[in-house]
């Protein structure tokens, strides 16, 4: 997958369609777009 402003947006607004174990992470992960390594690279 290729870090581009429109995936970078795709997985932020539909994560459990991107991330297969979305639901078991779902608590653990950092949020926001300072932890974005597509926003932030």
């Amino acid at each position: 997958n290729s870090f581009t402003m429109a995936a970078c947006l795709d997985c932020h607004k539909n994560p459990e369609n991107r991330i297969a174990e979305f639901k078991l992470i779902k608590d653990n992960l950092k949020k926001g777009p300072e932890y974005c390594s597509a926003c932030h690279r």
